[in-house]
């Protein structure tokens, strides 16, 4: 390439002098299109509860001859994973549809459900998410009542 060819920073300025009004109406449509879609969507409110896992009466239920067990093996019996899937069994969330007032098929309604491990804790977060903040609250109150 030649000098000639190449576009300095002048001449690019130049352009967008220029073509202003036409880079700023681009901008101000797509600015009033953002804004359009923003109040059309559905809003999407998000509830959460924290569990604490603690060792608990499960210890007699592994294995009632032992009158104790610590806590690194009761962990690794009864892991965080597990109560994640606990939390999210069929018959868990079955029970809290039926005790809620929402009447949704359960395959909705478990979408609306999250479980999420905090990391180097024993702590597991219960999400909903749904269209209404009191509904959503209410359901990961019933959901960490009934586990």
């Amino acid at each position: 390439m030649t000098n000639s060819d190449d576009l300095d920073l002048h001449e690019l300025l130049q352009i967008a002098v220029k073509h202003k009004n036409t880079i700023t109406a681009v901008f101000l449509i797509i600015v009033l299109l953002a804004i359009i879609v923003s109040f059309l969507l559905p809003r999407t409110y998000e509830a959460a509860a924290t569990l604490l896992i603690t060792p608990s009466k499960m210890q007699s239920i592994l294995d009632p001859a032992r009158t104790s067990l610590n806590a690194t093996e009761i962990r690794s019996a009864i892991s965080l994973e597990t109560h994640r899937i606990l939390l999210t069994s069929s018959s868990l969330v079955e029970r809290v549809l039926s005790t809620s007032t929402i009447n949704i098929p359960l395959d909705q309604f478990v979408r609306k459900l999250r479980v999420e491990s905090i990391s180097n804790t024993n702590l597991l977060s219960l999400k909903v998410k749904d269209n209404s903040p009191e509904q959503a609250k209410r359901i990961v109150d019933l959901w960490a009542d009934q586990y």
